[in-house]
């Protein structure tokens, strides 16, 4: 019987920590400064981790070299922006000449419900 119980609850273990599929994001939703060429956003995906936070992935492409400074707010369901130190300050990354980049997010709140990301050219 302690067996089963013990087997059971690996079995439940392994179910409770598979990863959600990522969904494709409204454009909508994105913040994208005019001076971004918007060829440089390929894809954007978000989903909810095994620990029900939010995560979201960006991957940016570029035929030339790009300086991007981008800040990424995560959003609860009541429209309200959930403050972070983490999240205050914009971050940068160089996308190099036709490599992918790709920025990788997860939110520190599990109230998040939606992002807001402002990307622009450095």
């Amino acid at each position: 019987m302690k067996k089963v119980f013990l087997l059971a609850l690996a079995g439940a273990l392994f179910v409770g920590c598979a990863s959600h599929p990522l969904d494709k994001i409204d454009k909508s939703e994105f913040n994208v400064q005019s001076s971004l060429d918007k060829d440089v956003i390929q894809d954007y995906k978000k989903r909810r981790n095994a620990n029900d936070l939010l995560e979201v992935e960006i991957i940016l492409k570029s035929s030339d070299a790009v300086d991007i400074e981008y800040k990424i707010s995560w959003i609860d369901s009541y429209g309200f922006v959930l403050r972070s130190a983490l999240d205050e300050r914009y971050r940068y990354i160089r996308v190099t000449p036709d490599k992918e980049v790709v920025i990788t997010a997860v939110a520190t709140d599990a109230r998040a419900t939606n992002i807001k990301i402002d990307m622009k050219e450095k």
